[in-house]
């Protein structure tokens, strides 16, 4: 929750783009909304934005005790989900009190960069104000405007991760594995080709020559334990220049096919740890792969091995200090 007397302070009672000062809810549920609209599409990169009753422009407290208009999410959400709004934007309302026990209200908005930009679908008019259907409406600093054309392109930049360096915008990609597909190439190519359909210059290959013989101790802990497994290079290319590169294993007797798990020594080196945390990016990889080649499905990829039992045992953690 936002702290507002901490806000205040440290911008000397002055709105910027992602919060706006009012004295009281609006008369006008069009004129709300079309604030909530100029808040969420402004450059702040500050994802909640807040609408803030009980103070005035100029930073004065004046609490809502007397105000006698009220919203709630529930209205305001089911107005935009009405009027089409084109993404979902997640709201709530809560109220601090703040000096001479005077009660502030927040509208809190949570934003996305890749949602944005946000607009209508189809006007909307209460008869006392209109909100236009299509049209960006944003904030600059503590003004509320309709985007020009530079803003507009910003903002659609946005939506597509257009705005990073391209190994931030393989991240993001990275996430939408369903959008991945395969080529099929000449099998003397000697490599996997993985390509992203909304931007084809952000690749994944998989050099399959030459392959590097694996030992690593998990790869006992897999039924095959007598076939070699081998190790693979995965590159991520945007345009032909490389972005990021790892190693992967071929496990079980080519049935799995994963990132080569790091390794850790804990207690007086008496365990190992082989791990690959599940939130990590080379594990989305994996599955583009796994899904676009057929091959078995994810497993977990966190090992421990014994020195002392000389034995291996698959747990279900996802990190080596649990």
């Amino acid at each position: 929750m936002i702290d507002l007397y901490s806000l205040i302070t440290k911008y000397q009672a002055k709105e910027r783009d992602f919060f706006d000062f009012k004295v009281e809810w609006h008369d006008s549920q069009a004129e709300l909304i079309k604030d909530i609209l100029h808040l969420s599409n402004s450059f702040s990169f500050q994802q909640k934005k807040y609408l803030i009753f009980g103070i005035d422009n100029n930073g004065n407290i004046k609490g809502v005790e007397n105000n006698s208009i009220k919203h709630n999410t529930a209205s305001i959400t089911n107005t935009l989900h009405a009027n089409f709004l084109n993404r979902s934007l997640e709201l709530s309302i809560f109220t601090q009190k703040l000096k001479d026990d005077k009660n502030i209200e927040i509208l809190s908005i949570e934003t996305k960069d890749e949602d944005k930009p946000y607009f209508l679908g189809k006007d909307y008019n209460d008869k006392k104000n209109k909100v236009h259907a299509g049209i960006i409406y944003t904030r600059t600093n503590d003004s509320n405007c309709i985007a020009n054309d530079n803003q507009a392109e910003q903002l659609w930049k946005f939506r597509f991760h257009l705005h990073l360096l391209p190994s931030e915008r393989m991240k993001k990609y990275i996430n939408d594995i369903h959008y991945w597909e395969r080529i099929n190439i000449d099998s003397d190519e000697n490599k996997e080709i993985y390509y992203y359909s909304k931007f084809p210059d952000f690749r994944i290959e998989v050099l399959e020559t030459p392959y590097k013989s694996y030992e690593g101790k998990e790869t006992q802990n897999f039924p095959d334990k007598d076939t070699p497994n081998y190790r693979n290079q995965v590159i991520l290319f945007f345009n032909s220049r490389p972005i990021l590169e790892n190693y992967f294993i071929n496990y079980d007797g080519f049935r799995y096919f994963m990132p080569q798990p790091s390794c850790r020594c804990k207690d007086q080196d008496e365990l190992e740890y082989f791990y690959t945390l599940e939130d990590e990016l080379w594990l989305q990889v994996a599955d583009i792969i796994r899904i676009n080649s057929g091959r078995c499905p994810q497993i977990n990829l966190f090992w421990m091995y014994s020195k002392i039992k000389r034995k291996y045992a698959c747990t279900e953690k996802d990190g080596i200090d649990k």
